[in-house]
């Protein structure tokens, strides 16, 4: 995989792959210039000095059939997309590091505390894209009191995503919805997968779009992260 990680990535001819050659009674190596020398008079394989052994000079690449270069290939091909998944996911991390330094919240996240598990879940998929919600239970440190950190957290946000799950709307939840409305700031309505059919919430909010996780199509993460950039990801692509 490296080999070929780096044939497509270096210039043309500066890399080489150089098979380690050990007689296999004897463990004897056999230098490079031999084997050079041995192919140049048009030898596939090599008398070990020592035991005489006849060891063999075909590569793997050379005894591969065309199923098993297909499947080198194939195999090439995963690696190349985990690797690049996973330099996506490290570039993710230090972006989102970054943002709880400088305090830089891309939405408030307004929900009933007994939703809680799946407001989280959402929150998680959504650092893989680089998008760092200000959710209560990864903010708010024991022992201080709340409420005054809550509201002025909804102060400094950009935008709020409120969420409607099978449990009732909250007093609280309410009150941060009204402060947020006061503010004059975008509000996401975002409806849990166990949100009743017929949910209840604020009326005024009923005149706008949602995000709705009670269906698959369209995908609801992919449409609350455009409800949050601005930014279509299935445009994207």
């Amino acid at each position: 995989y490296i080999h070929a990680h780096l044939l497509r990535r270096a210039i043309p001819g500066s890399v080489t792959r150089r098979r380690p050659i050990i007689c296999p009674q004897c463990d004897t190596f056999i230098t490079e210039q031999m084997v050079q020398k041995r192919r140049k008079m048009h030898y596939d394989w090599i008398p070990c000095p020592v035991c005489q052994t006849k060891i063999s000079l075909v590569t793997e690449e050379e005894r591969a059939t065309p199923v098993q270069v297909l499947m080198n290939t194939a195999m090439v091909t995963r690696l190349d997309r985990l690797a690049d998944t996973q330099r996506e996911r490290q570039r993710a991390i230090s972006v989102i590091q970054g943002k709880r330094l400088t305090g830089d919240y891309d939405i408030f996240f307004c929900h009933n505390g007994a939703d809680k598990p799946a407001v989280k879940q959402i929150a998680e998929a959504l650092l893989d894209y680089k998008i760092l919600p200000w959710l209560d239970e990864w903010e708010l440190q024991p022992g201080q009191q709340w409420q005054p950190l809550v509201e002025a957290q909804i102060l400094k946000s950009k935008q709020m995503a409120f969420f409607v799950g099978a449990n009732k709307v909250g007093t609280w939840q309410r009150h941060e919805l009204y402060t947020f409305m006061d503010l004059k700031r975008p509000v996401i309505l975002v409806f849990l997968p166990d949100a009743p059919r017929n949910p209840d919430y604020p009326a005024f909010l009923k005149g706008s779009t949602w995000v709705d996780f009670r269906k698959r199509d369209p995908d609801p993460l992919g449409q609350l992260i455009w409800g949050i950039t601005g930014t279509n990801p299935r445009a994207a692509k």
